[in-house]
């Protein structure tokens, strides 16, 4: 996801600090659930894109290969 670049890297450095703060005060619950929303929002940005990009026409990329592919039936 290229285009939230800036979004993810906040994101992940959120994680990164959920986990270092939940390490040091032995709530591992508390990494687990700032993992879960970090790849919840993760996700929900890939699906929104996804389906933003069928709606409007636009080709779908592929974000593990970066591979573009036609929009349509096919490439939903």
């Amino acid at each position: 996801m290229i285009r939230y670049a800036p979004l993810n890297a906040v994101l992940t450095l959120l994680l990164l600090a959920a986990i270092g703060a939940a390490a040091l005060s032995g709530l591992w619950q508390v990494a687990a659930v700032a993992f879960g929303i970090d790849v919840a929002l993760r996700t929900g940005l890939a699906l929104l894109d996804r389906g933003l990009r069928a709606f409007a026409g636009l080709p779908l990329v592929d974000y593990g290969t970066g591979l573009r592919r036609p929009a349509g039936p096919a490439g939903v």
